[in-house]
């Protein structure tokens, strides 16, 4: 066991001690990870969570020793932008599993470690040595690993994991057991009556009295995408342009939009956080994906007021990180009155030394989800906007980042929280900083400031148990201007929001985020065990009530698709506020219980870790809504 206390030691000096995943959170003392960078292990200690969308006291985890410095961050300082390919390549996690002697590792530095739950062994490369062989000392059946370079080869007596079917190019999810019925790892495509239904909800969707249908036309295409002056790379946008274009609407309205596929692979839209009819919800358990040169039409009614978007559910890491995605405001009727409006999407890019778009894949993006060293706000690097002295603005903020968890500041300065995912909270609430996990929104009133006055929007330092560590980093700054008069009101109350249930309430189901152990791939991300798992239908007009587990050392944001809900308890504690939600982050081995009502719209939904990555990677569940 490693002291929280005792000093950093170079790898070949550790000896037979135990480690502890990232992921699983295995062996060892809570918050102490075992990490190969270069030639040393660095313990990494957990970070101070702050106030989330969902509350949390602030408190700091247990924060076992690590030195101010590393050799991680003095690279850092020294990286030209673009470098973070090279430096993932020389960071990689020791990962450990109870059954096997698990270790993906890069030789580096004349050491190769190996390590086991149980027991390790040390495998030194002696001169020009090029392999090193690592076995258990104390369960020389369970597994061998052999080093080849810089390849690790796991080498396992036991009965091999059976291979795994792969889908098509079309589809993101990397392995899949196919299965019947309604357990077990599912079949991601639509189902026979798909275009009956789909005809039924086209048809069906008729705007209220006195409201209209919002008619858009879309084309995904390539084009020259400018993040920045001088700065041009190939991008895939909406009608030419990243975000692609805010749609407005009102509640009641139908949003009728003609999507045409301009692109060289195949693609949906989904629209994430609206409750709109199964075969509307741009997911390939409910269409096909539309391929190059086709068209699909998504028609639905707009039930509900909030901040909006929409994005392509195939091959999601790839093609939102080129640039597929945009906003969707719908208004309701009686709205606060603020000086102004600004909907600003947040996302990020990771460009190589060209300042050209990184390749994709890799141990650090498997891992972690994709982050980037680009910073981007309504697809600029790094913008300046613009609010004039005196006024309060509505901000309404998406952050569509692939992996990336935005902590927001403005400067430190004071601000208001109005709503979230879904609408309006109750009353106002008044903060400096907010969490945002991937896919959150946030509406927020904003001001009122000095003329002159230059203020940092900053993504404050947040470390979500990943190999890379971000820092305090910026995403625009705003300058305020000669003062204006203000018409702002902001009512002390919003709305009423009348809870689904207590937090004392049984739950009637438990989800389970976790890992699991694999041959082929060293670990899997699984819901309740299973990749790409199919959960049990729930019925129309039944209220659930849901623990969804987080069992790894690392966040991940859970998303509903098609239903909202209200969190009711973050580990038995209330959260800060009550709120209509399609979003909730898990912080670590943590338990969250959230409600929700299935409304009359049968069909299959989906949910899962917005990182991405984990989501491609099998952290997702389907199930069926049924009467």
């Amino acid at each position: 066991m490693i002291a929280a206390d005792a000093p950093l030691e170079p790898a070949n000096r550790l000896g037979a001690r135990e480690a502890c995943c990232f992921l699983c959170g295995r062996r060892g003392d809570p918050g102490i990870h075992g990490v190969l960078e270069r030639d040393s292990i660095y313990r990494l200690e957990d970070a101070v969570q702050p106030k989330g969308k969902h509350g949390g006291n602030g408190s700091e985890r247990t924060r076992p020793y690590r030195p101010s410095r590393s050799r991680v961050e003095d690279e850092e300082q020294r990286k030209e932008p673009g470098d973070e390919d090279r430096h993932a390549h020389e960071l990689t996690e020791v990962h450990c599993d109870p059954r096997v002697a698990v270790s993906v590792l890069r030789k580096r530095g004349g050491v190769i470690v190996g390590r086991c739950p149980i027991g390790v062994k040390e495998a030194h490369n002696q001169g020009d040595q090029n392999a090193a062989e690592h076995q258990c000392s104390r369960h020389p059946q369970s597994s061998l690993g052999l080093v080849h370079g810089d390849k690790m080869i796991i080498q396992d007596t036991r009965a091999t994991e059976p291979e795994e079917p792969r889908m098509s190019s079309e589809h993101d999810h990397a392995a899949h057991h196919h299965a019947a019925h309604h357990h077990g790892p599912v079949v991601h495509a639509p189902p026979a009556d798909a275009s009956t239904a789909y005809r039924q909800a086209f048809d069906a969707a008729r705007p209220d009295p006195g409201r209209t249908v919002v008619a858009v036309n879309f084309e995904a295409r390539e084009f020259e995408w400018t993040i920045a002056p001088g700065a041009t790379m190939k991008g895939w946008g909406f009608n030419g342009q990243v975000p692609g274009p805010t749609i407005e609407a009102r509640v009641g309205d139908v949003l009728e939009v003609r999507f045409t596929n301009r692109l060289a692979e195949a693609t949906t839209l989904h629209w994430h956080g609206l409750r709109i009819p199964a075969s509307m919800d741009g997911t390939d358990m409910v269409q096909s994906p539309v391929k190059p040169g086709e068209s699909f039409i998504y028609r639905f009614r707009l039930p509900d007021a909030g901040t909006f978007w929409y994005h392509p559910h195939v091959n999601e890491s790839e093609q939102m990180e080129r640039g597929l995605y945009g906003a969707l405001i719908v208004r309701a009727d009686a709205e606060p009155m603020l000086d102004g409006e600004q909907v600003l999407i947040l996302d990020d890019l990771k460009l190589d030394a060209q300042g050209q778009m990184a390749k994709f894949g890799g141990l650090v993006q498997w891992h972690d989800g994709r982050e980037g060293n680009a910073r981007l706000v309504n697809g600029k690097r790094e913008p300046q906007l613009h609010i004039a002295a005196g006024q309060i603005e509505r901000w309404r903020i998406i952050n569509v980042s692939s992996a990336r968890y935005v902590r927001l500041s403005i400067g430190g300065a004071p601000f208001q929280i109005l709503g979230t995912d879904v609408g309006l909270l109750e009353a106002p609430v008044a903060v400096t900083d907010v969490l945002l996990a991937p896919a959150d929104r946030v509406e927020i009133a904003v001001g009122p400031f000095e003329a002159g006055e230059e203020l940092a929007i900053e993504g404050l330092a947040y470390w979500r148990t990943t190999i890379k560590r971000r820092k305090t980093e910026r995403f625009a700054t705003l300058l305020v201007g000669p003062a204006k008069p203000s018409k702002a009101v902001i009512p002390g109350r919003l709305r009423t929001i009348t809870p689904l249930a207590p937090g004392s309430a049984t739950p009637t189901r438990t989800v389970d985020f976790g890992v699991k152990y694999s041959l082929r791939r060293g670990m899997d991300f699984v819901v309740n065990k299973e990749m790409h798992h199919h959960d049990a239908p729930v019925k129309v007009g039944e209220l659930q009530v849901w623990d969804v587990v987080n069992s790894t050392m690392m966040d991940h944001p859970f998303h509903l698709h098609g239903f909202c809900f209200q969190v009711l308890a973050v580990d038995g504690k209330p959260p800060a506020w009550l709120s209509w939600e399609d979003v909730v982050n898990l912080p670590p081995k943590s338990t969250t219980r959230i409600a929700w009502m299935p409304d009359d719209r049968p069909g299959s939904w989906m949910y899962h870790c917005h990182i991405l990555e984990h989501h491609a990677a099998g952290m997702m569940a389907h199930f069926d809504v049924v009467r």
